[in-house]
């Protein structure tokens, strides 16, 4: 079955990026004192007078947005069954001081791991409408990080991409969260040329990409069969483009044909790490719950 998310925003590995939520709380207080409904955005408090114009509103909306604790966009699925994308990851961003504003990639009835589903795919075009309208009202400044997930089409992939490079407009300071979901354990969910879009087009602008041990196989080329093998995939995203690499799921025992055993692993890379890539060893839950939110539970020091 499909991971319960869509996925993996790996708190150990962005803890980092993510504000305090003591100073998101005070910040939402402060705001709901001076208008209690505006609390629910946590933005400024746009005046309503006659006197105001719509180019003051967008000046003070963007301005409050640049100097909140954070503000993410989320593009992944949405499925009425279940929870795997924004509906996994909305709650947690939320409980960490964002805020978030989600886009849906797709509408399913179900996650694609079931053997049918239901629903509508999001094109280019209509994520690229919905842009369009965000920087009309002066609501494309404020965003200081991006979250990609399940994306089910070429020309809403490519989209992203065009997203990425006017947000860096607006903010060159983007942080960019790189979910390319692709499939797992050695089957695809998505169209197969989304691996190349990913690889050449999409991974190369990414802050963090978080691929598992089957999608790391795809963009890379080449099998994970061994700690040297996930090593040498970590130095091969790298060199596409992103500075931050999380190798998620990963299984030895499976990749030399084992059972799984009772562990798998976590591998986190940066750029920055002086000692190289680390290895979290964590153990598998029973069949169909080994997923990133059992996983996250284990490395974060407090539940979300």
């Amino acid at each position: 079955a499909r991971r319960a998310s869509d996925r993996r925003l790996m708190p150990a590995s962005v803890s980092a990026l993510t504000p305090s939520l003591t100073h998101a709380r005070a910040a939402a207080s402060s705001l709901s004192r001076s208008n209690p409904r505006a609390a629910r955005r946590g933005r400024a408090v746009v005046s309503e007078s006659a006197e105001s114009s719509d180019a003051s509103n967008r000046d003070a909306l963007a301005m409050n947005a640049t100097s909140s604790t954070g503000r993410a966009l989320t593009i992944q699925s949405h499925v009425v069954s279940g929870y795997v994308g924004n509906k996994c990851a909305v709650f947690p961003l939320q409980l960490h001081g964002f805020d978030v504003d989600p886009i849906l990639s797709v509408q399913f009835s179900n996650h694609t791991g079931y053997g049918s589903w239901k629903g509508e795919v999001m094109t280019g075009d209509q994520l690229w409408s919905l842009v369009e309208g965000l920087e009309t009202n002066g609501l494309l400044k404020g965003y200081t990080h991006l979250l990609t997930g399940y994306i089910g089409s070429a020309s809403m992939l490519r989209t992203v991409a065009r997203l990425v490079r006017k947000l860096r407009q607006h903010n060159p300071d983007l942080v960019y969260v790189c979910d390319p979901v692709l499939g797992d354990n050695g089957k695809m969910y998505v169209p197969a040329p989304l691996v190349g879009i990913y690889r050449d087009e999409i991974v190369p602008l990414a802050t963090l990409v978080v691929p598992n041990q089957f999608e790391a196989e795809l963009l890379t080329g080449s099998p994970i069969a061994s700690e040297d093998d996930a090593i040498a995939a970590c130095a091969a995203l790298h060199a596409m483009g992103p500075p931050n690499v999380v190798l998620t799921s990963v299984d030895l025992d499976v990749a030399r044909g084992g059972d799984g055993g009772d562990a798998a692993s976590v591998d986190v890379s940066s750029s920055t790490f002086a000692h190289g890539p680390t290895r979290l060893r964590l153990k598998n839950s029973p069949a169909g719950f080994n997923t990133s939110s059992t996983k996250s539970k284990s490395l974060c020091p407090r539940p979300f």
